[in-house]
């Protein structure tokens, strides 16, 4: 006779006296592991100590599922566009850092306390073997998933469930908040990408362009072959709710126009004299150019917006 033979010869498992831990042993002897010590952490339940032991770890997982909603809520509404001078915007990455580390820690706490302090002790030492799966070790595989689930406690302490899933189900919120936080507005949607500070300017009433100290800028104040950055004429033109609106202005001499090349460093190389078309590097459209004219007192101004979306080539795909 094998010695696989000899191990399936041990007890009858549908035998009623049996309790289920002797069902998980005897499943465990069949798959060459022998049990040599099982001692729970609490062998008389409901004992002050084994109480404390919960609520700890009950509060551990509340914990986590208030750092993991506040982190939804810090998300989604704490004020994050940039003020000068002091504000609750300077506190929207802080705070974001603190809930995220406290549900971490919370939850790495609660699930280290729950096996060191709850979870049974055990020894066990294994044989390992082919193994022919068969009624009774589907019946034996089954106990021991169950005695697994009693080992954790839930059901003689379902409170301690409860608060673990209510404690762990906005931890799921934190890992697609981001993703969700994203996409609140359409990315499409005129006021992201499509429209810059220059978007009120027509023809009839242009937006003039301005220097950084919202002083408006004559043609021949830009020299020949020069640059400047300029903004909108427009109330906080430098902030950044006005980030995209920064445009770099050009002043071309005519006779270098046929072979003057520049490079914007945006990863790719513009030809400046044929609208900004690339000529090198991975950019696929040209560079947005805004359309300026002269206005009525000679200052130069923005008869509309960009043409094109301003950002990266990738926002245009439907």
């Amino acid at each position: 006779m094998s010695t696989r033979e000899s191990l399936h010869q041990g007890i009858d498992v549908d035998d009623p006296e049996l309790t289920r831990f002797d069902l998980v042993r005897e499943g465990a002897r069949r798959d060459g592991v022998e049990i040599v010590h099982y001692a729970p952490k609490f062998p008389v339940p409901g004992t002050k100590r084994e109480q404390r032991v919960v609520r700890s770890i009950m509060f551990l997982f509340l914990l986590t599922g208030l750092s993991a909603t506040a982190f939804v809520i810090a998300y989604i509404w704490w004020p994050y566009h940039y003020e000068s001078g002091s504000g609750l915007d300077k506190l929207y990455t802080p705070v974001l850092g603190f809930c995220l580390g406290l549900m971490l820690l919370s939850i790495g706490l609660a699930i280290i306390s729950w096996a060191k302090k709850l979870l049974p002790d055990e020894i066990s030492v294994q044989s390992r073997h082919d193994q022919e799966p068969n009624h009774a070790e589907r019946k034996l595989t089954g106990a021991t998933a169950v005695n697994m689930v009693d080992e954790l406690g839930v059901r003689r302490r379902p409170l301690l469930g409860w608060t673990a899933l209510l404690g762990l189900a906005p931890v799921g919120l934190v890992a697609v908040a981001p993703l969700i936080g994203g996409l609140l507005k359409d990315p499409h949607h005129p006021d992201i990408f499509f429209q810059t500070g220059f978007a009120g300017a027509t023809p009839e009433k242009p937006i003039r362009l301005v220097r950084e100290d919202r002083s408006p800028i004559r043609p021949e104040e830009v020299s020949v072959g020069g640059q400047m950055t300029v903004y909108p004429d427009i109330d906080g033109y430098d902030t950044n709710e006005h980030a995209d609106s920064p445009t770099l202005l050009i002043h071309l001499r005519e006779r270098d126009a046929d072979v003057l090349r520049d490079n914007l460093k945006h990863q790719s190389q513009f030809s400046i004299i044929d609208n900004a078309r690339p000529i090198f590097g991975p950019a696929t459209r040209h560079l947005p150019m805004l359309p300026i004219i002269v206005d009525s007192e000679g200052y130069l101004a923005a008869k509309s917006d960009y043409k094109e979306p301003v950002g990266p080539g990738f926002w245009e795909r439907p």
